[in-house]
C-alpha cells in the first residue's frame, strides 16, 4: 500500500513537472540522432549592423560521437545568405560561412569549441554543454545595414551542416556516401528588418 501511494505521489510530481516544462517552453527532443535543427532566429539593426540570435539544436549520430571521442575533430558550418526579393529571381546581396571546430581531449575529458573565423575557443565539461553553446548563437554580426535599400524586401536564410570536406581523408569517403556522417539542417528563412 505504501509503495502504491509513493508511486502515485511521484507520478503527480512528474506530471506537474511535465506541465511546467510545457508552460516554459521546454520540450523533449522531437528529432532523431544526427539531426541539426534551427529552432529560431531573430534579427535586429544595432548601430547600422544587422545582428542575429539563433537557437540551433545539434544532435550527433552515434558514429560521429564515436569519431569525436576517438580524436576526430568535427567542423560544423553555419551558412547564412541574404537576398533581395524580386518578382522574377531573387538577387544575392550577401553570404557568409562561419566555421566551428568541435574537439575532445580525452586526457582532460574536456570538449573544445573553436570559432575558426576568429580563433576564439571555449572548453566544456560535457558534450551536451558544448553542443548547447555551439547552438546558442548570440549577437552575430550578419551585415552592414546600409546594404539594404529602403523600400525593398529582403530575406535571409541560414543552415548548418557538418563540413565533410574537413574530415580526415579515410572518413571523408564515408561522409560523402553515408547520411550518418553528414548531418545538416534545413534552410531556415526569415524577413530582415
Amino acid at each position: 500500500m505504501h509503495t502504491s501511494h509513493s508511486w502515485l505521489r511521484l507520478r503527480r510530481v512528474l506530471l506537474g513537472l511535465g506541465l511546467i516544462a510545457g508552460l516554459v517552453g521546454v520540450t523533449p527532443p522531437l528529432h532523431a540522432d544526427g539531426d541539426f535543427v534551427i529552432n529560431a532566429i531573430y534579427s535586429r539593426n544595432v548601430d547600422g549592423v544587422i545582428r542575429i540570435d539563433a537557437d540551433v539544436r545539434y544532435n550527433l549520430t552515434p558514429v560521429l560521437r564515436d569519431a569525436l571521442h576517438n580524436g576526430v575533430d568535427l567542423v560544423i558550418e553555419m551558412e547564412v545568405r541574404v537576398e533581395r526579393v524580386r518578382w522574377w529571381v531573387n538577387e544575392d546581396v550577401a553570404s557568409l560561412v562561419q566555421r566551428y571546430r568541435l574537439g575532445y581531449y580525452s586526457l582532460s575529458r574536456l570538449y573544445v569549441v573553436q570559432n575558426l573565423n576568429t580563433g576564439v575557443q571555449s572548453t566544456y565539461p560535457s558534450l551536451g554543454s558544448a553542443l548547447y553553446a555551439l547552438g546558442a548563437v548570440r549577437d552575430f554580426p550578419l551585415m552592414d545595414a546600409a546594404l539594404l535599400l529602403p523600400g525593398e524586401e529582403y530575406r535571409a536564410g541560414m543552415r548548418t551542416r557538418l563540413a565533410v570536406d574537413q574530415l580526415p581523408l579515410p572518413l571523408r569517403v564515408r561522409g560523402y556516401v553515408a547520411r550518418e556522417w553528414r548531418p545538416e539542417s534545413e534552410w531556415y528563412e526569415w524577413p530582415l528588418p
